[in-house]
């Protein structure tokens, strides 16, 4: 988790290089719409309830509202795709 952390840090350092500040744009658009939903189900196990999480809708992400026509928007693509493993293995060991 924690190499799946720093490579997702470095992605959006590198897309905050590649394609400036564009933090306020998604705050935006994030606003309005996302993509991610989360749902909890809860398992019974031996009498103990264990909350179990899953993501859905995580196909959708790649919409590329935010995409540029220079190589800042394949950075932002990458730091994306990078969040969304991160996301993925946080909500796997979330369940564990």
């Amino acid at each position: 988790m924690g190499v799946d952390y720093r490579e997702a840090r470095m992605g959006m350092a590198e897309a905050n290089f590649a394609a400036g500040d564009f933090s306020r744009a998604v705050v935006d658009h994030v606003a309005t719409c996302t993509p991610v939903r989360m749902t909890v189900q809860s398992d019974n196990i031996a009498g103990v309830h264990i909350p179990n999480f899953k993501l859905k809708d995580m196909d959708d992400i790649g919409d590329g509202a935010l995409l540029g026509l220079s190589m800042g928007g394949q950075s932002i693509q990458q730091a994306r795709d990078k969040f969304t493993k991160f996301l993925k293995i946080l909500i796997t060991i979330a369940t564990l």
